[in-house]
């Protein structure tokens, strides 16, 4: 362990950062894998020792370029192979183990080996789950760069995880936008329809949406979900089917009804779109949404009047 290492806390302890990640990232590989039985002991020994030497090689000692990342990388392979193979021949491990458990820790295979991927994936929920919403990004575009780069590394069983894990609204926002990304048709570059909604008109459903119950709002959702095709479609896809989900993306929606945020509110349209029915943007998606996201908001004052 670094002596620089930091706490983290899992389960409600706090642990010294190594440790605790590395049982993090042990938990989902054993998850991955198939249960205990199925993972090696080479598997699971780079598992707990992945994080090992990150605090004293760090990413933001090199350059930020292409070419800084694989120095990076061999730098920390370098070092983690000078910490890992004196500790595993103390206990007792072959040379042969050795070499695999530093050629997993490496991440430099192929995603034809198993094992590779599997470490892959679990790193990658590691980081979705406890380090992204902990990180201070307010870049809109870096946050989404970042997600995609996480989320083409995953295998798809990795990725079905990875869309049922908690994301606030915002986070939400991006993963959405991440996963649509590589996917064809392109959003238009010119903006397809201003929001008709007035500031006081926006903050007032804003307003109403914040004080629904949960158990309301998911009875209109069922009944809009029903009747209109379009709404359906946006609202189709994995990563939003769960309630808590839809919920969250209509709060993002209700944040981008101002005119200067409706590029924001067209690409994650767009991205529900591509996610949901495989097709791009139409201008009834966006009015749709916009149906939607009223009807769900004014159901609330017929209920209460």
């Amino acid at each position: 362990m670094s002596p620089d290492s930091g706490l983290r806390a899992v389960e409600a302890t706090l642990r010294p950062e190594e440790i605790a990640y590395g049982k993090e990232v042990e938990k989902w590989t054993i998850e991955l894998a198939g249960g205990p039985s199925a993972v090696s002991p080479a598997l699971l020994l780079a598992a707990r020792a992945h994080k090992i030497e990150k605090a004293t090689v760090r990413r933001s000692q090199f350059p930020g370029s292409e070419e800084g990342h694989s120095q990076w990388k061999a730098a920390l392979k370098q070092q983690q192979e000078m910490r890992v193979k004196p500790i595993l021949a103390k206990a007792g491990w072959g040379s042969e183990a050795i070499a695999r458990v530093t050629t997993l820790l490496s991440m430099d295979g192929s995603r034809e080996d198993k094992d590779m991927q599997v470490l892959e994936d679990a790193t990658c929920l590691v980081f979705l789950q406890t380090d992204l919403p902990s990180m201070k990004i307010e870049d809109h575009g870096k946050l989404v760069d970042l997600l995609h780069k996480t989320w083409v590394k995953m295998s798809p069983c990795a990725r079905s995880k990875a869309i049922h894990l908690e994301y606030d609204a915002p986070m939400l926002h991006c993963l959405i936008e991440a996963i649509a990304r590589d996917s064809t048709p392109s959003l238009p570059q010119t903006p397809m329809v201003a929001p008709r909604f007035t500031k006081a008109c926006a903050d007032l459903l804003r307003k109403s949406w914040s004080e629904l119950p949960e158990t309301f709002t998911k009875e209109v959702f069922d009944r809009v979900l029903a009747e209109d095709k379009e709404v359906h479609e946006l609202l189709s896809s994995p990563v939003v089917k769960e309630f808590q989900n839809m919920r969250k993306v209509i709060s993002r929606f209700l944040g981008l009804l101002e005119p200067e945020a409706m590029p924001q509110f067209e690409k994650l349209a767009h991205a529900l779109a591509v996610a949901g029915h495989g097709g791009g943007l139409r201008l009834s998606h966006i009015a749709a949404m916009k149906r939607a996201v009223v009807r769900v908001v004014t159901s609330s004052w017929t209920e209460r009047s």
